[in-house]
């Protein structure tokens, strides 16, 4: 199994996207993904992709936008005191999978056999921010 960052399709967030990295950092993940799969193909295994989109949970950086609106509303609350959220543009969609939800998800395509050997977490949780 290969666990692989979303950025290698840039902005089409599809498990049946062709890889489209935009950046310097998507395209050595496309790298690592294809020497993964040579290596496997050459010793005659199966490899799974799994590609999760911003996964959200506990240890998260703070930096991040969803743990950046939890940290404000638990110090508001902590201090009695109403809590101004700054935000970006809000009309965006984005994917947010729990952490708990990707170590799951990823037992099961392990469990498994069969079907994609590209799994996209992301197609199973989308939200408007």
């Amino acid at each position: 199994m290969d666990l692989e960052e979303s950025a290698i399709t840039g902005s089409q967030k599809s498990e049946n996207a062709p890889a489209n990295p935009v950046s310097e950092y998507g395209r050595s993940c496309l790298i690592k993904e294809k020497e993964a799969q040579r290596i496997c193909d050459r010793r005659g295994l199966n490899l799974v992709t799994v590609r999760p989109f911003n996964i959200i949970g506990p240890g998260q950086e703070p930096v991040m936008m969803v743990s950046e609106f939890a940290r404000d509303l638990a110090s508001a609350e902590k201090f009695g005191t109403p809590s101004v959220i700054e935000t970006g543009p809000l009309c965006t969609r984005r994917d947010y999978v729990a952490v708990r939800d990707v170590a799951g998800f990823i037992a099961r395509v392990a469990a498994s056999s069969g079907g994609s050997r590209l799994k996209d977490v992301a197609d199973y949780w989308r939200a408007r921010i």
